[in-house]
């Protein structure tokens, strides 16, 4: 959310961003605030050519969940018809688990093996593979230094191992692995019964200390070290700003139901001492309410990276009501009449985004 006051001067007026569904691909986030018959209007340029990186210098990563609970998703388990399963909880074969944070019912091994036995149980789907190959394939196009032709993106499972603290690498993966890419989970280390990020998040970290990294994690529940993440994250971001390091951005992704929303929006929006408040280093988002993938990108941004030398921004009438003609920033603010419909940004003269005004 951005600070009206200090972008336009102070007023008791609450500003609203447009919620994401509405806002348009080209654009990270528009937020508006209505003061008497004026609109204010800030928003930021978005679009992968000019995010933080720019294909220049820059190395990626993807962190796959590789606790208990992601196993099924991997393609690497069992799963029993509803009907089926019923009769054995009503028989009392099941025992209570607490998985990623969340208290569930499970079948006894008698059960699945008998299940097993009698043909009722069938392989799970590998849902992780498809759109983590996607996934892939936008961070070397948008990030990677390189792209497609030389570019990569390491790839590692995380919250393996017994205490769900280990880190399994599958390696570096180029545009042209895509297609044959298998992702099903650790080989040599077991699902974890916790979900620890910070130690993928030192090792991305590490690897980043010498130039621009943007890293993706993926976690279907609840971090069991919250704590230490943001420990971490403070002390990596006092050193960004000595300057000792470069910029590092990451995304933590939440996919499925089980998702700890409040936790995603902590992480999100984490508190950051008063001497770093200008470093933001996670963005958090659920990915099924995404667009697509510019909005896990959508705060991988320098508001001050100058994007282009010419805007204009027409309202709904096609009257002229912001124009720049030196240096166009990233984070742009306007104003125009209240009640408009929609506002028209014309950048370099080529490019032109229409923004529908929904509160």
């Amino acid at each position: 959310m951005y600070n009206f006051n200090q972008l336009f001067g102070p007023h008791e007026a609450p500003s609203r961003p447009i919620p994401s569904r509405h806002v348009a691909a080209e654009f990270g986030e528009v937020s508006l605030r209505q003061i008497g018959d004026r609109l204010q209007v800030a928003a930021t340029v978005a679009m992968g050519a000019f995010i933080l990186g720019d294909g220049e210098r820059c190395i990626t990563g993807l962190a796959l969940d590789a606790s208990q609970s992601m196993q099924d998703d991997y393609g690497r388990g069992r799963t029993i018809p509803a009907e089926v399963s019923k009769q054995f909880l009503d028989k009392g074969m099941f025992e209570e688990r607490v998985r990623d944070g969340v208290k569930r019912r499970v079948l006894t091994r008698q059960a699945r093996e008998e299940a097993i036995q009698k043909g009722w149980a069938v392989s799970t789907t590998n849902i992780v593979q498809t759109p983590c190959r996607t996934m892939i394939d936008n961070l070397i196009r948008t990030f990677a230094s390189g792209g497609v032709t030389s570019g990569s993106c390491e790839v590692v499972y995380w919250a393996c191992g017994k205490e769900g603290r280990d880190i399994e690498p599958l390696g570096e993966v180029r545009y042209e692995h895509l297609p044959a890419l298998e992702l099903v989970g650790p080989r040599q280390q077991p699902f974890g019964p916790e979900t620890h990020l910070a130690p993928p998040f030192r090792h991305f970290a590490e690897r980043a200390r010498e130039t621009n990294g943007i890293f993706v994690f993926v976690t279907d529940g609840h971090l069991d070290d919250e704590a230490e993440v943001v420990a971490e994250t403070h002390r990596l971001a006092a050193e960004i700003k000595a300057g000792h390091r470069p910029s590092l951005k990451c995304v933590l992704l939440g996919v499925g139901k089980q998702v700890d929303r409040p936790q995603l929006g902590r992480i999100d929006d984490m508190e950051m001492p008063p001497s770093l408040g200008e470093i933001d280093v996670w963005n958090a988002k659920v990915l099924g309410e995404m667009r697509d993938m510019n909005d896990a990108w959508s705060e991988i941004f320098d508001p001050e990276t100058v994007i282009g030398t010419s805007l204009r921004v027409f309202n709904d009438r096609g009257e002229l009501v912001c124009e720049q003609t030196d240096e166009v920033k990233a984070l742009i603010k306007f104003e125009m009449p209240a009640g408009s419909s929609f506002f028209e940004l014309v950048l370099e003269g080529d490019l032109r985004v229409r923004q529908p005004l929904v509160w």
